[in-house]
């Protein structure tokens, strides 16, 4: 193009970030949704089916990025154990220079990240659906059944902590739902591992009901790896 003095002129891009920044709000159509890093077959099936998003617990950031975008969603809750903290926070970070309002909340274990989607409510402003789950979450008491070389038989950790030791896989799994029960607890999740046995749930479950039958108890196949199983009580 050439203007009127008959100098060729080029037209450039304006970038504005204000209107940027509305661009990418008008991107986000959506209220509230929640985007699970889980590890574990069963443990995303479950998640799902409460309304959550759910990405691998091993996603790289620009991963995270994508399914945070893939929401169109305003306002994103990421719900994260700790090993996946790293690359959900710097996600998030990006996304909100997108204009997308993405929050990390971190589960210590994937029972405290079951807590929190089955309380999550999108008809609620954001931050308090926020602050249910979180609390949810932490009040979520929970242990884990494992093996370990050197010790032998079944090992329950509890805080950080052995405190649990036997052979038998039953008798582990009662004696650590047994601590977890000592502070009391109306609802007991157990999610069975990837190194748990072949139609362990049915006897589990019917054992642990006889144990404390005032307590309601659920048991589901988790497929969490590198464990045997994860126990929460609410």
């Amino acid at each position: 193009d050439r203007d009127v003095t008959g100098v060729q002129t080029c037209a450039l891009p304006i970038s504005d970030p204000v209107l940027e920044r509305a661009a990418a709000r008008d991107r986000y159509r959506t209220g509230h949704a929640v985007l699970v890093l889980a590890g574990g077959t069963g443990v995303a099936q479950l998640c799902r089916r409460e309304g959550a998003v759910v990405a691998p617990a091993t996603s790289s950031v620009a991963d995270l990025l994508e399914a945070c975008a893939a929401t169109h969603a305003r306002h994103v809750t990421v719900l994260a154990e700790p090993s996946a903290t790293t690359a959900a926070e710097v996600a998030a970070a990006q996304a909100r220079g997108t204009g997308q309002d993405v929050v990390v909340v971190i589960a210590g274990s994937a029972v405290q990240v079951l807590a929190a989607v089955a309380v999550h409510d999108a008809a609620r402003p954001a931050a308090e659906d926020r602050t249910a789950m979180t609390d949810a979450a932490t009040a979520t008491r929970h242990a884990e059944l494992t093996t370990r070389d050197g010790l032998g038989g079944f090992v329950g950790i509890l805080d950080g902590q052995v405190v649990v030791i036997n052979c038998d896989l039953v008798a582990a799994t009662r004696e650590l739902v047994a601590r977890l029960l000592a502070a009391g607890g109306e609802l007991l999740t157990v999610l069975l591992g990837q190194d748990a046995p072949s139609g362990f749930a049915e006897a589990l479950t019917e054992q642990l009901r006889a144990a404390h039958p005032r307590v309601e108890t659920m048991v589901y196949a988790g497929d969490v790896p590198q464990r045997v199983l994860l126990v929460g009580v609410e």
